[in-house]
C-alpha cells in the first residue's frame, strides 16, 4: 500500500465517526479524482505535513544549538573564545 493509500485509509477511519464529514469528502475527493487533482491534493497534504515537522526539527536543532554554544562559551577554559566574539562584535 503506497503512502497515498494509507493517507486515504486513515482519513476514511476518521471519517466514518461522522456521516456528514464522510459524503463531503466523498464528493470532493470524487470531483478532485474526476478531474486528475486528487493525486495532487493528497501529495501536497503530505508536504505540508512534512514541512510542518521538519520546520519544528528545526526549531528544535537551533535551540540545542543555542544551548551548546552557551555551554561552550561559559567554560573558563573557553574564555579567549568569549574575548574573540567580544572584539568581532565591536569591529562590525
Amino acid at each position: 500500500m503506497g503512502q497515498l493509500e494509507i493517507g486515504i485509509f486513515k482519513y476514511n477511519l476518521f471519517l466514518q465517526q461522522d456521516p456528514e464529514r464522510r459524503a463531503r469528502f466523498s464528493r470532493t475527493a470524487d470531483i478532485l479524482a474526476r478531474s486528475g487533482l486528487l493525486d495532487v491534493t493528497m501529495r501536497t497534504a503530505e508536504l505540508m505535513r512534512r514541512n510542518e515537522q521538519l520546520a519544528r526539527d528545526l526549531a528544535q536543532l537551533r535551540r540545542d544549538a543555542d544551548a551548546f554554544v552557551r555551554d561552550v562559551l561559559s567554560n573558563p577554559e573557553n574564555a579567549h573564545l568569549v574575548r574573540w566574539l567580544s572584539a568581532l562584535e565591536k569591529s562590525s
